[in-house]
């Protein structure tokens, strides 16, 4: 059974951890300022397979926006990229898995990494997921966070419009990493 969400709960408790996690970084500043949303946008449903060996049920990828929320269900077909090597991600019961995203490590200037992850097909189970995004209005502006950069730690990506950053995602088809090269500084 997936988690209920409630949605004056959940966010308020996703301000919370938010800002907390955010003072431990240095963040707080860039993240509470009201101009990123938490929109659900995609339930997949991924049928059972046989020869679950054989098929992927969503490709391997990372996504563009700050944080992917992801109620974990009961069925373990979850897969994070660590290390150069997929791990399981084990469902734990009215759970939520956190992904970081593109935004995130770019606002963090790499101080956090966004999570490359995928499903896979079980040979008897379906997997459905619903993704709850928090992500950025079109005409935000991302840069890395001036509490993480100074003289000793120059910004690594330059500044830009949430909404070009978007449709450069959107265009790079199978070579979504490379989004983030787009937008480094050069040295």
């Amino acid at each position: 059974m997936m988690p209920r969400i409630t949605s004056r709960s959940s966010l308020l408790y996703l301000r919370r951890t938010r800002q907390r996690n955010a003072f431990n970084i240095g963040l707080k500043s860039q993240l509470d300022t009201g101009i990123y949303t938490i929109e659900a946008k995609k339930l997949v449903i991924i049928p059972p397979c046989p020869d679950a060996i054989l098929t992927l049920g969503l490709p391997r990828q990372s996504d563009p926006n700050l944080v992917t929320i992801l109620p974990q269900g009961d069925v373990p077909r979850l897969q994070v990229f660590k290390d150069g090597e997929w791990i399981g991600v084990e469902p734990i019961p009215n759970a939520f898995v956190i992904n970081f995203c593109y935004v995130l490590q770019i606002i963090s200037n790499n101080k956090l990494k966004s999570a490359e992850h995928r499903a896979v097909a079980d040979s008897k189970k379906a997997r459905t997921s619903a993704a709850f995004f928090t992500t950025s209005s079109n005409d935000n502006i991302i840069e890395p966070a001036k509490a993480l950069t100074d003289a000793g730690n120059h910004p690594i990506y330059k500044t830009f419009q949430f909404e070009e950053f978007l449709m450069d995602y959107i265009s790079m088809d199978e070579n979504k990493e490379l989004v983030l090269e787009l937008y480094k500084r050069q040295a």
